[in-house]
């Protein structure tokens, strides 16, 4: 900043006495700072006339939806097809007698012993 104003110095009428920038003014600058520009600044793609940011290959180009699959079974093929799953896989009944039941825990369940799950 300090090297900036002394190129392109401020008026002390817009400065008053106690500002912070009038007490960061009034030291000297600590080092040589030159402003003008460097060659290497600009880009490689610039040199070459080319765009920033280009012009979208398609319209409405962007993510798209998800994939899906091939060939999908309609709704109530597969509802027929997961009917009974847990029976299929061997749990049954009296497998979820080794858990809990949540609302017998909260002394809401009104099965008693027709509850599939322990009342233990």
């Amino acid at each position: 900043m300090r090297a900036w104003v002394k190129l392109h110095p401020v008026k002390q009428e817009r400065l008053t006495e106690h500002s912070p920038a009038t007490m960061i003014l009034s030291k000297e600058p600590s080092i040589e700072v030159s402003f003008s520009p460097l060659p290497s600044a600009n880009a490689k793609s610039r040199k070459h006339k080319l765009v920033r940011f280009p012009e979208n290959p398609q319209k409405y180009w962007g993510p798209k939806a998800r994939a899906k699959k091939t060939g999908i079974e309609p709704l109530s093929t597969k509802r027929a097809r997961l009917q009974g799953k847990r029976n299929q896989d061997g749990q049954l009944e009296r497998d979820f007698k080794n858990y809990d039941c949540k609302r017998f825990k909260k002394g809401e369940c009104s099965l008693g012993d027709t509850c599939k799950y322990s009342h233990d």
